[in-house]
C-alpha cells in the first residue's frame, strides 16, 4: 500500500509543475506582447524623433558697388563688394544696394542725394539700363562738377559691372521722366557711359 501511495504522489507533482511551467509561460507571453508593467518597454522597439523644422535663411547675394575715395584730394570711385538679401533682378538689387549707402558715414554716405529711392524696377533694352529714381535725387543735390560726375559715375559702373556684359550705357530718370542734368554740369537727356578716368588707379 506505501508503494502504491508514492507513485500517486509522484504523478501529482508531475502534473503540477507542468501546469506551473504552462501557465507561467502563458503569463509572460501575455505580458511581453502586451506591454503589461509601467516602465517597460519592447527592446526591439526604437522611438524615432520627429524631424526638427529648419527656418529656411534667405539666400544672400553679392552686388558690386562703385563708392568714392579721396586720395591727395582727388577723388576716386572704388569697387566695393556688398552682400545683401535683397530680392528682385540683379541690377535692381544692385542700385537699391548703392542707394542705401545714403544712410553711411564718411564719403560713401556723401554720395548719393539723402532720400533718394527706385521707383521701378530697371530694364535693359538695345545695351542701355533704365533707372527711374525718385525726387530726391534732385532736390537734394547741392554739390559741384566733381560731386555730380561722382554721383552719376557711381550710378553707371555699377549697373554696367553687374550686368554680366548687357549693359553698356545707363539712361536716368527722374519720377519717370528725362532731365537735362543733376547739377548743371553733364546733360542727362542721352543715355551716359561710365568714365573710367574717375576710377581709382590700379597700382
Amino acid at each position: 500500500m506505501a508503494k502504491k501511495k508514492t507513485k500517486s504522489m509522484s504523478f501529482g507533482w508531475i502534473l503540477f509543475l507542468v501546469l506551473f511551467v504552462f501557465s507561467a509561460a502563458m503569463a509572460i507571453t501575455y505580458y511581453v506582447s502586451h506591454g503589461i508593467g509601467k516602465g517597460v518597454k519592447n527592446p526591439a522597439e526604437k522611438l524615432v524623433e520627429a524631424p526638427s523644422t529648419s527656418i529656411t535663411k534667405l539666400t544672400e547675394r553679392k552686388v558690386v558697388v562703385y563708392l568714392p575715395v579721396s586720395e591727395r584730394n582727388t577723388f576716386y570711385l572704388i569697387p566695393v563688394t556688398r552682400t545683401t538679401e535683397l530680392k528682385g533682378d540683379i541690377l535692381s538689387v544692385a542700385a537699391k544696394v548703392l542707394l542705401s549707402t545714403n544712410s553711411e558715414k564718411g564719403e560713401a554716405g556723401a554720395l548719393i542725394p539723402q532720400g533718394t529711392k527706385l521707383l521701378v524696377p530697371i530694364e535693359v533694352s538695345s545695351s542701355t539700363a533704365t533707372i527711374d529714381l525718385s525726387k530726391e535725387f534732385l532736390d537734394n543735390f547741392s554739390g559741384g562738377s566733381t560731386e555730380e560726375a561722382l554721383v552719376l559715375n557711381s550710378i553707371a559702373h555699377t549697373l554696367v559691372r553687374n550686368s554680366e556684359g548687357k549693359v553698356k550705357r545707363v539712361r536716368i530718370l527722374v519720377e519717370g521722366n528725362t532731365v537735362e542734368s543733376l547739377g548743371g554740369h553733364f546733360e542727362l537727356t542721352d543715355p551716359i557711359e561710365p568714365d573710367s578716368t574717375l576710377l581709382k588707379p590700379q597700382k
